[in-house]
């Protein structure tokens, strides 16, 4: 994520940043320390071989972090949801409507299509 100046992976590198500092670990061990202990987790999710790399572990944090946090984040994804289908950007429009009304439902469907796979 340090190296990166890419705009469709910030995003997930300031979800990773935050999750760091969130948890209070950056003051326990070092940034590396703590993408080894959750890539235990990765492993179990993905294969080792193909997907091990930083960007499969900021993603599977980000999903983690937006499952977690539901609650707290529904204004965002209503409010996402509401200008996705307003003017139709990213073509997102025609995936949401075929979705009821859930707000977890929203967050599936919303990261189904716009966070890239690992």
């Amino acid at each position: 994520c340090a190296e990166t100046e890419s705009d469709n992976v910030t995003f997930i590198c300031n979800i990773l940043k935050f999750f760091i500092t969130h948890t209070g670990l950056e003051n326990e061990f070092t940034k590396k320390f703590v993408l080894v202990q959750e890539a235990d987790e990765v492993f179990g999710l993905y294969s080792i071989l193909k997907n091990y790399t930083h960007r499969s572990i900021a993603n599977f944090l980000a999903l983690r972090f937006f499952i977690r946090h539901m609650k707290e984040m529904n204004v965002y994804f209503r409010s996402m949801k509401y200008h996705v289908i307003k003017d139709g950007s990213l073509g997102y429009s025609h995936f949401f409507a075929r979705h009821p009304q859930n707000k977890r439902e929203h967050c599936a469907s919303w990261m189904a299509v716009a966070m890239s796979e690992p």
